[in-house]
């Protein structure tokens, strides 16, 4: 790394924190603004809030002191920068200052890229390249995905990652050999279903299936049909579990038939 790039990285990632911390002052203004603005704050508290928007003020004039020295060696080297638009898809551009954005887009600093040269960062870019900042760029470069990988990606690609972690965990715990989900009838509703989201869900679900099948108050509250169906379900749900635990149907109806006579046993007043 030359001198000069050096002193470019250097100097934007400091800017590009106190930035960061300016940013979220003047968020803080705001809110503290639509406070006082409220309908519901009294004199008293439009006062506090004033008072507080006061000492953001304050925090920001010494900030801009902070920046000041550091701007000041920007301005001696004017060296290249790079920023980038947080949204999905965000453009590259030469400045926050395009006229292709809005004040309100927000921005984050491409510091690694400070004082290269444009075909450089352009290369980088590829069809993220703000044209309107780099009219030059050629158009095979513009039409190549683009290498940049900022913090906020690398964030977004994490909790991606996550997420499909927590479905791939989710899936693995289904009943089902394959992961498909398992639906059942609702014992207190058997017109309604539900999810068994789990062996150990379909265990429960199972006992208490069988529980009811031998009180009278369910058979005549279900019927025939409704019975029938309640002990196909309960087939069903010995049928998966037997192919989720490579085992036999009659292992593992057995087993579940034992956890049927224990919910009884316990139920039995």
């Amino acid at each position: 790394m030359n001198e000069l790039k050096e002193l470019a990285v250097k100097t934007d990632t400091e800017l590009a924190r106190l930035h960061g911390i300016k940013f979220d002052l003047i968020c803080k203004i705001q809110m503290y603004r639509n406070t006082i603005n409220s309908r519901w704050s009294d004199d008293s508290t439009k006062a506090e809030y004033a008072n507080k928007i006061e000492a953001v003020k304050v925090a920001m004039t010494e900030l801009d002191n902070e920046m000041a020295p550091l701007k000041a060696i920007y301005e001696t080297h004017r060296w290249n920068r790079a920023f980038i638009v947080t949204n999905n898809g965000g453009h590259v551009h030469k400045s926050m200052d395009c006229n292709t954005c809005f004040p309100t887009t927000e921005f984050a600093w491409l510091v690694d890229y400070s004082s290269d040269s444009e075909t450089t960062i352009v290369e980088a870019a590829g069809e993220t390249a703000c044209t309107v900042c780099y009219p030059s760029a050629p158009a095979d470069v513009l039409n190549r995905p683009s290498t940049i990988v900022t913090a906020d990606k690398i964030a977004k690609e994490a909790a991606k990652a996550e997420r499909a972690a927590a479905k791939a965990e989710k899936v693995a715990k289904r009943p089902t050999v394959d992961g498909t989900q398992l639906f059942v009838s609702e014992l207190w509703a058997i017109r309604q279903s539900k999810e068994l989201k789990t062996e150990r869900a379909a265990e429960l679900w199972y006992a208490e299936a069988g529980e009811n099948l031998t009180k009278e108050y369910r058979s005549n509250e279900w019927g025939v049909e409704g019975c029938a169906k309640i002990r196909n379900e309960m087939e069903k749900v010995a049928i998966v579990l037997s192919e989720k635990r490579n085992s036999s149907l009659e292992t593992i109806t057995a087993e579940l038939q034992k956890k049927v006579q224990k919910r009884i046993k316990n139920n039995t007043y």
